[in-house]
């Protein structure tokens, strides 16, 4: 016997009339509103409990008016009102959500710093990860950075250099920025952080059922998730009051005298993307320098030990040593010394030039283009029979962050 139907006998059988007032339309919409009560919901799935009321016509004439006590009450509530929200809340809308994209915009809530995408497993686990950084300055300037199975791709694009990390050394970094822009890991780390006292969570429900919902989560000084030097940061968090999804995060540092605005994460999207965006490989040119960054304890030692000479020193020498190497045609040592390049690669990019002797190495000079400080060199070079004259400027990078005194050249021009 359907629910409708019990609660239409319980009616029949007790003295409560039933007329066109409590019709099918009623019953139905209380049904509704009944099934999203847990209790109810027990209550009308227990066969033994309806066999209790049944037993008696006081139990039955009591119990009818509960129920319609009740039922009216869940109507009320479910027209004029949703229930409080809870944070679990959305800890489970995120269940089963495999892909994330974002934007982070700077404190000025308008410069577009960061974007990102993050792909996760069935069980939750990151399983890919790409950062595209906008205007960073410096090395970073323009720089997309991604991640899988343990090995990270850093493509500079104002370089025109691939670096392949193969150490995991960028993992942690990679991971870092995947919690920071992921709202799931900002509510649990709240969440949590709240039941072990170092977080206090304020919930401001809006004035009506659109309005969004706003967590506020604060942290004291040394206690946020990806800046443990900090002072005390907020992370205010904006919930669709449907979904239960964040849709903006809004990142705070806490000052005695004022509140400063980070940055704000927003533009959240859920829903799956082209693959191919963590095929980072096609999106660079057949001429960008590719550096490969090899375990240093495998035998393959990337550039050359500093020992006590001076940086300048060491400079020099690798550049003579990677120079004399191209000259000899050992395009192993010499993608060795050019930051870990396989050697197919050195050949490809070095084999048509017939190199006869490097001339001169002048002093270091500071780039005024973003670019690292480079040595411009004078080399000398065969073609059709005739000697002239290369000038490529030499970049100079360090193997991090092993710290060890290791340096490779970077790119040559």
């Amino acid at each position: 016997m359907s629910s409708a139907e019990k609660i239409k006998n319980l009616f029949a059988k007790s003295e409560v009339t039933v007329n066109s007032k409590v019709d099918d339309r009623i019953v139905s919409d209380a049904l509704t509103a009944f099934d999203k009560s847990e209790k109810m919901t027990s209550l009308l799935g227990e066969p033994n409990t309806w066999r209790m009321i049944m037993k008696s016509r006081i139990t039955q004439l009591a119990a009818a008016a509960v129920i319609i006590a009740v039922l009216l009450s869940i109507t009320f509530l479910d027209k004029a009102g949703a229930p409080a929200y809870a944070i679990e809340q959305t800890i489970k809308a995120y269940d089963g959500i495999r892909y994330l994209h974002a934007y982070f915009y700077s404190s000025t809530a308008s410069n577009l710093a960061k974007e990102a995408w993050v792909q996760y497993d069935e069980n939750g686990e990151v399983e890919k990860i790409r950062a595209n950084l906008y205007n960073q300055g410096g090395k970073n300037k323009h720089a997309q950075m991604v991640w899988s199975e343990g090995i990270t791709l850093i493509w500079r694009r104002d370089e025109n250099t691939l670096e392949i990390d193969q150490r995991g050394d960028f993992t942690p970094v990679m991971f870092d920025f995947a919690k920071s822009i992921d709202p799931r890991e900002a509510i649990e780390y709240a969440y949590e952080n709240q039941e072990k006292g170092r977080c206090q969570i304020e919930i401001e429900e809006g004035s009506n059922e659109n309005e969004p919902i706003r967590i506020t989560a604060r942290y004291p000084a040394g206690g946020y998730s990806v800046a443990k030097s900090q002072p005390p940061m907020n992370d205010v968090l904006v919930v669709d009051p449907i979904t239960k999804l964040v849709i903006r995060k809004e990142v705070y540092r806490v000052y005695e005298d004022h509140v400063e605005l980070c940055g704000v994460y927003k533009d959240y999207n859920t829903q799956s993307y082209d693959p191919n965006i963590f095929d980072i490989e096609k999106e660079t040119s057949d001429d960008t320098i590719r550096v490969v960054h090899y375990d240093v304890d495998d035998g393959n030692k990337v550039g050359i030990d500093e020992g006590s000479l001076s940086p300048e020193e060491a400079d020099h020498v690798l550049i003579r040593e990677f120079f004399n190497a191209l000259i000899a045609k050992d395009y192993s040592r010499a993608g060795l010394l050019f930051g870990g390049m396989p050697p197919d690669e050195v050949k490809a990019k070095f084999g048509e030039i017939k190199i006869v002797d490097l001339v001169s190495i002048g002093d270091r000079v500071k780039s005024g283009d973003g670019l690292p400080s480079y040595y411009p060199c004078i080399v000398e070079i065969e073609e059709n029979g005739r000697i002239s004259q290369w000038q490529p400027r030499v970049h100079i990078g360090k193997v991090t962050p092993h710290n060890i005194k290791r340096r490779w050249i970077n790119a040559v021009f």
